[in-house]
């Protein structure tokens, strides 16, 4: 019967050390389910900012990459309604480009003539 109790005994003890090992376990298990929360948040939050930075920068793409009709001459370009529209005007209207005039060489030849350092 004393081996039977102290069985018993060991067998509580081993229960009561279980049952405060899954409740440490349970903790942690919360813990980490909360960091993971977080970091899906923080995730999709970085993949919707790159999401849009993509869909626009495809947008960009979309506009840019059509056929353009420039006069020989003037090197005036059309729009799509048929209207005629410098280059400087019409690519700053379809992009974010800025432009700064210069001179090439033979352009400043043949309005400088000797004039012309280039």
């Amino acid at each position: 019967m004393r081996d039977f109790r102290k069985l018993n005994q060991q067998v509580n003890e081993v229960k009561r050390k279980l049952n405060s090992f899954i409740q440490k376990l349970s903790a942690q298990v919360e813990i980490i389910q909360s960091q993971l929360e977080l970091i899906y948040i923080y995730m999709n939050s970085i993949l919707g900012e790159k999401n849009k930075n993509l869909s626009d920068y495809f947008a960009e793409t979309k506009r840019l990459r059509n056929i353009v009709t420039i006069c020989s001459f003037c090197k005036k370009i059309r729009d799509a309604e048929g209207n005629w529209s410098e280059v400087e005007a019409n690519i700053s209207k379809h992009s974010e480009a800025l432009f700064s005039h210069g001179v090439c060489p033979e352009c400043g030849k043949l309005h400088y003539g000797d004039f012309w350092e280039g």
